[in-house]
């Protein structure tokens, strides 16, 4: 038989405009997705110009999509806890795509970073996805890609010591994209130890574990292509409060909160204010009574301040019970933090939080959509499962998981973001 009889019917589809013809039928961005491996022309097709214009205002671009590595066994190699949240092991045993509000999980082919990497998605914005490599131990490797059409650019590394880098759970780092402009930002808000005396008159250096360390920013700029830093945080370098930026760092010893605004590349913070007390009749004798927030996590969402929270119940000085998920509101004339949300772990769905251990917790907010995840910790196995809260109709989501034989597998949410055929890392 004739070899050029052999080769697929839509692949002599040459005409482009039959091409596009024939995809505009598709609704469902997902689908286009898997389509776009039919053949040569439909790849070049779906990456085309032509079809980013006439694609673009299709509802499946404003879905949001999480990309999730499921564990589904022991890893082999698991280190001693120097190498806790050593990534260079086997990070998932497949992906799952979960839209939230748009039904479960489900296998897919989305790349977790550039090929042969191990990345770490740590942030997102208008369709680009940000990340370390974790394959480079003595620098922090950033990569910037978009999964949809899996373009990937890996950073230069900014010069940050090595001692000064920290594992993925203790990362501070934002990113803003401009579609406009076609141009993107990422700040680094790093500690650095400081060998002088003792704290100045400005407060500019606190203490921990009895050392002092310093806030510094580094930012990147995807026009010039290198990496700038800027002066650290002090009283005098700061224009207090309100809080103006979207690179947020909580000192957890200073009591402060600090916000870092790359375009003007200057510093505001407020006094960490309390979360505001609760009338404790409402929770008397209820599945509430007795919370204590653990875990803070601090996120901007158009303009306001946001405190995300895990409320347990202490059953004495070492134990506690986690009873659930709270978001609060940061109210400068009350100063304090005025509660949003909150929800019931049995109500979201999520597989139970193992009491004795504590979680690294990782957010992204995506749109009006914030997504909330745990960073895998190597030695142990059975993580809390991703779940959104939804700012706008102020709804709680999970995916659905079937517990399998009395045990749960580990997902974490690599990255969230809203698909786009048009960014460019």
């Amino acid at each position: 038989m004739d070899q050029s009889c052999c080769c697929g019917a839509f692949e002599r589809l040459q005409e482009e405009d039959l091409v596009l013809y024939i995809l505009s039928f598709l609704h469902n961005l997902r689908d286009l997705f898997r389509l776009r491996a039919v053949c040569k022309s439909w790849y070049r097709a779906v990456l085309s110009r032509r079809f980013t214009t006439v694609y673009a205002s299709s509802p499946s671009l404003r879905q949001l999509w999480c990309a999730l590595r499921v564990r589904t066994e022991v890893p082999d190699d698991i280190g001693d806890f120097d190498n806790y949240y050593d990534y260079r092991m086997t990070l998932q045993n497949h992906v799952e795509l979960w839209r939230p509000k748009e039904g479960g999980p489900a296998s897919c082919c989305l790349t977790m970073g550039p090929h042969g990497s191990h990345f770490v998605g740590l942030c997102s914005s208008n369709g680009l996805v940000c990340g370390r490599l974790m394959e480079h131990e003595s620098s922090l490797a950033l990569a910037v890609g978009n999964p949809i059409t899996n373009s990937w650019r890996t950073l230069p590394p900014p010069p940050i010591e090595e001692c000064d880098v920290l594992p993925p759970p203790s990362l501070t780092i934002s990113m803003l994209h401009d579609q406009d402009q076609g141009s993107y930002q990422i700040v680094v808000l790093y500690t650095k130890d400081s060998d002088a005396g003792p704290a100045d008159e400005n407060g500019m250096k606190f203490f921990s574990d009895e050392k002092m360390y310093l806030v510094y920013p580094m930012q990147y700029d995807s026009k010039a292509g290198i990496w700038e830093s800027g002066l650290p945080f002090s009283f005098d370098t700061s224009q207090g409060s309100p809080l103006r930026g979207n690179a947020i760092y909580t000192y957890h010893v200073a009591h402060l909160i600090l916000a870092y605004d790359p375009s003007s590349r200057l510093w505001s913070h407020y006094d960490r204010a309390a979360i505001a007390n609760l009338d404790p009749e409402i929770d008397r004798g209820g599945d509430w009574e007795g919370w204590t927030p653990l875990s803070r996590l601090v996120f901007t969402y158009k303009g306001k301040y946001y405190l995300a929270s895990q409320l347990v119940f202490w059953q004495d000085v070492t134990t506690y019970r986690s009873l659930g998920f709270s978001i609060w509101e940061l109210n400068y004339e009350l100063a304090g933090w005025v509660l949003v949300s909150r929800v019931l772990w049995r109500d979201l769905a999520c597989s139970p939080m193992h009491e004795e251990e504590d979680h690294d917790w990782k957010l992204e907010v995506a749109g009006d959509m914030v997504v909330f995840s745990c960073f895998y910790k190597k030695a142990t196995f059975g993580t809390l499962y991703p779940f959104a809260y939804d700012m706008i109709d102020s709804s709680w989501i999970a995916p659905c998981y079937e517990q399998n034989q009395g045990r749960f597998d580990d997902v974490e949410c690599s990255y969230s973001f809203f698909p786009s055929l048009s960014a460019q890392p």
